[in-house]
Order: structure tokens, then C-alpha cells, then sequence
């Protein structure tokens, strides 16, 4: 299959799995299967199915092989693991080869890449695509064994792996800007300049006002109610929109807070996901750890 069939039916997938994210029936399944007992042998790469004998099928590179990836003239490696959702075969041996991805680019209409001079060229981009998404495991910063596809959880259990308690918990998350001058005039980084100047003309922002939420900016976050947290001290700047913990009412399956970090002095924006309870407790700021290192994370892949 041409790769560029494999980047739709990867687009279509996604989006399924982030409609079954968010249903009850999706994630009342069973999340420790037997193959991912901590009696098993830890999984060293990426799969497309279990056998009936428990072999995991499908010729997959090793968890530990390097992958490239290019955005906006930026080059970044990192190893095959970190990339999740898990990429489908053909995609994963196409991204392990520097020639191989470097030739896909060159035909991309989703990316800009100028194969007469290697550079970014947003002219060349006719339509948008899937890009890259990434995991990891805090607090250890090792990548997740578990393909994000099929398993949404923030805790999930992997073979061979001590059951994760509250501390250990997994991280996702995209490039939006990555270290380019101008992330300032960046379409990510409005909603970030809107609110500042609403603070400024108002001293307030409008999701404060909004009853069925409660904001960190008028006051201790109780969990109880879905939440938002925004924040910028002048160089690192969040909005997150994070999901109730303790309330009355029925609450996510998934807990998560999700959103946007921008670092001004590097010009990168991140999207970002993770679990609810590493959001704000109270006046706690937990968001804190887990954004910063997605940003350092992010920073040693840089080429």
C-alpha cells in the first residue's frame, strides 16, 4: 500500500479512536489483557495484533530505533517509541529511514518540504493532514508500550511493567510551533494574545464567568467541577480545559486535561494531554511537571 494511503487510513483511525476516547462502553473494556501481564516479557516494539499463541504479529523496527521527523525546516530524531499513536507498518519503516522519509516529503502535500532545497515552503502545502503525536511516561520519561489507538487511558497496564499507581502516568502530545521565530503571529498562539488583552481591558477572562466551570483565576481548584487553567508569567503560557475529578454528576472516563503550552523564548507551542489530577488541585499547579518536561522532551530531539 502507497505510504500516502497509509497517512489517510492513519487520519481515519485517529479520529475514530478519538471518538471511542470518550465513550463509556470504550473504556469499560478490560485494560490488562493477559499479554500485558507484569509476568509477561516487556514489549521492545510495536504490533498489529495478538495471536491466538500470544506471538505479537507484524514487522515492526524495535521500540528503540531512531525515527525522524520534520516540521516547518525543522528537523527532529527520537526513538520509534516515543511516537504514538503507534504508526502503521509501512509508515514505521518509512520514518526509520532518513532516504525513505526524506523522498515521502518530497511528494507530501501536507508538509511544505522544497526537495530542491530542503527548506519549508508554505506554498507547497495543498491540504491538511495528520502530524505527528508523541507519548511518555512520567516520571521516568520512558516511552508508553501500550498503542494509544485502542488504549486511551492515562495509567495504562503494560507486560512486564509494575502496575502504574497515581505518580506514574502518561503524557501525550503534538507539535504545533517547533522553534521558529514568529510563533507570536502563529494562529496558536492568538488564543493565548486574546486572553491577555481581555485580562488587560477587563481584568477578567469570559470562561471565568461560566457557572459550570471552575477557573484557577478565581481561586482553588476543588475538582469537583470541570475546570480551566490559564496562566502566563510573560514567557511560558497554558490553557487547559480539564475534566471534573470528584463531582456529583458522572465524570469522564478519562479524565484529562488537555490544551496548549507555548514558551515564548524557544517559539515552540505544544497541544498537550494528560491525566485531570496532574492538572491543578487546589492552588497546587501540578500541570507544571508534566508540561515542562514534554518541552525538554521536545528540545533534545531538535537536530
Amino acid at each position: 500500500m502507497p505510504v500516502s494511503a497509509c497517512i489517510l487510513r492513519l487520519t481515519l483511525a485517529f479520529f475514530l479512536v478519538s471518538v471511542f476516547a470518550i465513550s463509556s462502553s470504550y473504556a469499560a473494556r478490560k485494560t490488562c489483557p493477559p499479554w500485558a501481564a507484569e509476568d509477561r516479557e516487556v514489549i521492545d516494539r510495536p504490533f498489529i495484533d495478538i495471536a491466538p499463541d500470544g506471538r505479537r504479529t507484524g514487522d515492526y523496527p524495535s521500540f528503540s530505533k531512531n525515527t525522524y521527523y520534520w516540521k516547518m525546516g525543522v528537523w527532529f530524531e527520537m526513538p520509534l517509541g516515543y511516537r504514538n499513536p503507534w504508526p502503521l507498518e509501512e509508515w514505521a519503516n518509512t520514518i526509520t529511514n532518513k532516504e525513505d522519509y526524506i523522498a515521502w516529503l518530497s511528494g507530501s502535500i501536507y508538509k511544505g518540504y522544497n526537495p530542491a532545497t530542503g527548506a519549508f515552503d508554505p506554498s507547497l502545502i495543498q491540504r491538511s493532514g495528520i502530524d505527528g503525536n508523541f507519548a511518555f511516561w512520567m516520571p521516568s520519561l520512558r516511552w508508553v508500550e501500550r498503542n494509544r489507538w485502542f488504549t486511551p487511558q492515562f495509567r495504562p497496564c503494560e507486560a512486564g511493567r509494575p502496575r502504574p499507581t497515581e505518580d506514574n502516568y502518561s503524557v501525550f502530545f503534538g507539535i504545533e510551533w517547533p522553534f521558529i521565530q514568529g510563533s507570536e503571529a502563529s494562529q496558536f498562539a492568538r488564543p493565548f494574545l486574546n486572553a491577555k488583552k481581555e485580562l488587560q481591558e477587563t481584568g477578567r477572562l469570559l470562561s471565568q464567568n461560566h457557572k459550570n466551570f471552575e477557573h484557577n483565576l478565581n481561586g482553588p481548584i476543588s475538582g469537583l467541577k470541570n475546570y480551566h487553567v490559564y496562566s502566563d508569567d510573560g514567557d511560558l503560557a497554558i490553557k487547559l480545559h480539564c475534566a471534573e475529578l470528584w463531582g456529583p454528576t458522572k465524570r469522564a472516563p478519562n479524565p484529562a486535561c488537555a490544551g496548549r503550552v507555548w514558551q515564548r523564548s524557544s517559539d515552540l507551542i505544544l497541544h498537550i494531554r494528560f491525566p485531570a489530577d496532574q492538572g491543578q488541585r487546589e492552588n497546587v499547579e501540578r500541570w507544571r511537571v508534566p508540561v515542562m518536561q514534554a518541552i525538554n522532551l521536545v528540545k533534545s530531539w531538535k537536530r
